[in-house]
């Protein structure tokens, strides 16, 4: 599927990939993003591959990957409807 999804990238001569992080722990937040056109797309999605698996080596989950356990015990720093930064409660 990935595969897939990266040659319809490379046939498209773009690409934009956009990966949130969040420390479970911690509740810090990182953002792994890139873009390019034309030859250099697959670089920025290996760009981004490579930015997600350092973060993951160090305790990092995809946002949409927390558990709702998880989700529980972070809090929005700023009003309910603040889809930002995060802290432990």
């Amino acid at each position: 599927m990935k595969r897939l999804a990266l040659i319809a990238l490379l046939a498209a001569g773009c690409a934009a990939p956009n990966v949130i992080l969040v420390h479970p722990r911690t509740g810090d937040i990182r953002q792994c993003r890139a873009s390019a056109t034309g030859r250099h797309a697959l670089t920025a999605v290996l760009y981004v591959n490579n930015c997600v698996t350092q973060h993951q080596a160090l305790g990092y989950k995809r946002a949409d990957e927390l558990t709702p356990a998880e989700r529980d015990k972070l809090r929005p720093t700023r009003g309910p409807d603040f889809k930002g930064e995060y802290k432990i409660k």
